[in-house]
């Protein structure tokens, strides 16, 4: 069961649905119909494996919202970084972080966000 912090759990649960299908597709379709036990249990290998990195996010995303001093505004930055982390490729993920960081530390120094039109847009203040 994953926290609501990430989104994952219906995504992950579709996602186990379809390759369970896939699994008992593939042993219909196949010459030897004793392959089921083997295919479902290549199919729970390949479900772990994504359950895991999708609960390690979940976690990271609740940790930052809740067990950081000053979230969700301290914390913002681990909280997006968290959510992208699994999506971008690993080689762009030390590229952007201290980007993402840098931003937020600016919002929070000088209380503005960068907007693509040279305005500045005040932030609600944190209490």
């Amino acid at each position: 069961m994953f926290s609501p912090f990430a989104g994952e759990g219906v995504n992950t649960a579709m996602k186990d649905a379809i390759s369970l299908a896939d699994a008992i597709i593939k042993t219909d379709n196949s010459e030897d119909k004793t392959n089921l036990v083997q295919h479902i249990r290549e199919f729970e290998e390949d479900m772990f494996q994504r359950a895991k990195a999708a609960s390690a996010m979940t976690y990271e995303m609740m940790t930052a919202m809740f067990f950081v001093e000053g979230a969700p505004g301290a914390a913002i930055d681990r909280y997006i970084l968290a959510a992208v982390g699994g999506i971008l490729p690993w080689f762009v993920v030390p590229i952007v972080a201290p980007l993402v960081s840098l931003y937020f530390w600016y919002v929070r120094r000088f209380g503005a966000t960068l907007r693509m039109d040279n305005q500045r847009a005040p932030l609600p203040a944190s209490t």
